[in-house]
């Protein structure tokens, strides 16, 4: 329904006081009363036309006292350009409820609680502000930890060139370094994994490993120039300008060097790897039977010669 160019929202409310949203505009005001947000409450009910992946902007979004729980995908690709401030009655955000959304800023309450991927770990919010009494959630030098700073969630500041990460420190998530641009980090001891795309879409020009027993996830290394590891590191190996897994099941970096020959031993490539723009060449070990489908991603002229002595040459 249509006044004044604005939508008014309607809600089904179960007996239990939780709210699905079945229409929506650019100005957002929930129901007073409204204690929950279902789960996809407003995912692809935010498309426009017929693109169900772009979302409809939301100007400005109210909730209301009382809301205590927003729930998983909630607000999944709806677009927030500006604030969001939340109500002190709101106890919990679920997983990817604000994935997509962009948001300008975030105020984080005294009492709230989240998942660690609640928001879009592709963005970094221009301002991202946590209650100091809150006992979940932590800033210190424009990086997001947990409270007891065990869990690194996202540097606020990709224009930081050196940071200094804490010794409680066990684990950077994904995302967490996301455009940024780093000298030198060094991983304290303490960490054990490295997650997933954990410096996706950054440059790393040093990364230093302390814990000879670290692990890392597919994608960990993505984004870093120089990997050094420590003597006797157990799950990665490097071998013929690659780090690897022991096995040979994984390849997680290619060094930045001109030309780069696979390890022997490495029977497939499956899940993508990112090739440094100085690579030209990259030379295939015998022992290699199948290349999947863009498991190598690459920018510029890349030469690919495979142990046929068939050669492969590409432009991306």
């Amino acid at each position: 329904m249509k006044n004044n160019d604005k939508f008014e929202i309607v809600f089904y409310e179960d007996k239990n006081g939780k709210s699905d949203i079945y229409d929506f505009i650019e100005n957002l005001r929930l129901k007073d009363g409204t204690r929950a947000i279902c789960n996809s409450a407003l995912r692809k009910t935010c498309a426009i036309g017929n693109a169900p992946h772009q979302g409809l902007p939301i100007k400005s979004i109210e909730f209301p006292e009382g809301l205590e729980e927003i729930g998983k995908n909630a607000f999944w690709e709806c677009v927030i350009p500006n604030v969001l401030t939340f109500p002190d009655t709101l106890r919990y955000i679920h997983s990817h409820a604000f994935v997509g959304s962009y948001v300008k800023k975030v105020t984080i309450p005294k009492n709230l609680n989240m998942a660690l991927d609640a928001f879009d770990s592709s963005y970094i919010p221009d301002s991202f502000e946590v209650h100091p009494d809150n006992p979940y959630f932590m800033t210190e030098c424009d990086l997001l930890y947990t409270k007891d700073k065990s869990t690194l969630i996202k540097c606020l500041n990709n224009n930081i060139i050196d940071i200094d990460l804490p010794q409680s420190l066990r684990r950077i998530i994904t995302g967490a370094f996301v455009y940024s641009s780093i000298n030198t980090l060094v991983v304290p001891e303490g960490v054990k994994q490295i997650n997933y795309d954990a410096f996706r879409a950054s440059h790393i020009e040093n990364l230093k490993i302390t814990n000879k027993d670290i692990k890392v996830c597919k994608h960990g290394f993505d984004n870093c120039f120089n990997v050094y590891l420590p003597e006797g590191t157990t799950h990665i190996v490097k071998k013929s300008g690659c780090l690897c897994s022991p096995d040979m099941q994984n390849v997680y970096l290619l060094e930045n060097k001109e030309e780069i020959r696979l390890p022997d031993g490495l029977k497939k490539l499956c899940d993508m790897i990112v090739v440094m723009e100085s690579t030209r060449k990259i030379i295939v070990p015998e022992s290699l039977t199948s290349i999947c489908s863009n498991a190598i991603q690459f920018y510029g002229k890349l030469e690919i010669v495979l142990h046929n002595n068939m050669k492969y040459i590409s432009k991306y």
